[in-house]
């Protein structure tokens, strides 16, 4: 029944399936993982995983699953306790992997406190394998967190400490810090050095964070010279096949970055770089006083200088551009603005719905005006636009998530 997608009998449904099929719990997690459920179904789910610890079910497979239904409620303090509580269920020789995994979906979802919390619970489960990673856990929760200092200098301990099996792993995360968080590009570049090489090809990982580094010194030509090696090796990295094409654009050489842009966009459409890649086609393709200023202004995002591009995108706004990326112009200004925690973001957001309400960025920005009435607990409100959303843009790139934040409320579809 659970396999069939019936819940109305949930507790034997799940006593069957996991007993019946104790190979296929992984299906069951995912169905659990998966599905649209309104708070009041999770809540009624959970007390009928609570009645399996009376079966013969085992306790950590109903702690696991409790855990899952606890994210899927936003209880992830509760979420973490329960699997803490699978692990310590579980014999000692196989502790350690259900409680890196949550740790990594924590980190993925954005809760980094939690995920930090977590790294604390390691000494619960008594698993020496895990605890060697939770250095690089932690790095990358306080980065999160936004303790950029305190996270590099957990890395650069790993870095001191020569433990060769995170030597990689943490002199890439150090590098990206010194590059995208504290604006150091001769840190980024040392941190790289310490990068293990056991092979005379440059891996692909140091070959992005090279080619980001002289890109954001402005040095094209040197960054050029690093994506064309790197791209003979890896030919289907989307990464660097956009970074090139970026790369041509932010050096003013528009023929051959409109190429290069066309080319990334035709081979890797469903990359996570596409839309910027068709953000900066049209600005190519406009004319005028404000492209280079534009072009400026997405440079320093681009090198993460929030701030600076920021200013630009004010200016932009106000002595106007082309009403063809207008609409774009608002919705760059509006990330800066979230980015620096800037509460004028919401203004820029509900401007952008206003003024395009045919825009691409129309459904997104009202989505994140939507997350803000959740987090202020007016949840009448963020229904009502969370429907609307669905109602008025049907092609929106964002239905996935904006359904399953209305059933989290309680709304219907």
């Amino acid at each position: 029944m659970f396999f069939a997608g019936i819940d109305d009998t949930a507790e034997m449904a799940l006593h069957a399936a996991i007993r019946k099929y104790p190979d296929r719990f992984i299906e069951v997690e995912r169905r659990l993982s998966i599905g649209d459920r309104t708070p009041d179904e999770l809540r009624s789910l959970k007390k009928a995983l609570n009645a399996l610890f009376s079966t013969d079910v085992r306790r950590w497979q109903t702690w696991r699953l409790i855990s899952v239904v606890e994210q899927q409620l936003g209880e992830y303090d509760k979420a973490l306790d329960a699997i803490v509580e699978a692990e310590k269920s579980r014999e000692p020789s196989r502790r350690g992997n259900l409680l890196a995994t949550f740790i990594v979906d924590m980190l993925k979802k954005k809760q980094f406190e939690v995920a930090y919390d977590a790294t604390k619970r390691v000494d619960e489960i008594n698993c020496a394998s895990l605890k060697s990673r939770v250095p690089i856990f932690e790095a990358k929760a306080l980065r999160g967190l936004g303790k950029f200092r305190e996270s590099a200098k957990i890395l650069e301990n790993i870095l001191d400490s020569g433990i060769p099996q995170l030597k990689g792993e943490a002199a890439i995360l150090l590098a990206e810090i010194y590059l995208e968080n504290l604006h150091d590009t001769k840190a980024a570049e040392k941190a790289l050095g310490a990068f293990p090489m056991y092979r005379r090809t440059i891996p692909e990982q140091v070959a992005v964070l090279m080619a980001k580094i002289r890109m954001c010194e402005r040095k094209f030509d040197e960054a050029k010279s690093y994506l064309v090696k790197a791209l003979n090796v890896y030919k289907r990295s989307d990464e660097l096949f956009y970074l090139y094409a970026f790369n041509m654009f932010f050096a003013g050489i528009d023929d051959t970055a409109e190429m290069a842009l066309h080319a990334a966009i035709r081979k890797y459409p469903d990359s996570r770089f596409a839309n910027d890649g068709v953000e900066y086609l049209l600005v190519l393709q406009e004319t005028g006083d404000g492209v280079k200023q534009l072009r400026e202004a997405l440079f320093d995002m681009f090198a993460h200088d929030t701030a600076a591009a920021l200013d630009k995108f004010n200016e932009l706004t106000k002595k106007g551009a082309s009403e063809d990326i207008m609409d774009m112009i608002y919705w760059k200004k509006a990330q800066c603005q979230l980015t620096m925690n800037d509460s004028l973001a919401y203004e820029t957001l509900y401007e952008l719905v206003e003024k395009f309400p045919e825009s691409f960025y129309a459904p997104l920005a009202m989505e994140i005006i939507a997350d803000r009435y959740v987090k202020a607990g007016e949840n009448a409100k963020a229904t009502k636009i969370f429907s609307e959303i669905l109602e008025k843009y049907p092609d929106a790139s964002n239905l996935q998530s904006v359904r399953q934040k209305l059933l989290s409320l309680g709304g219907s579809i």
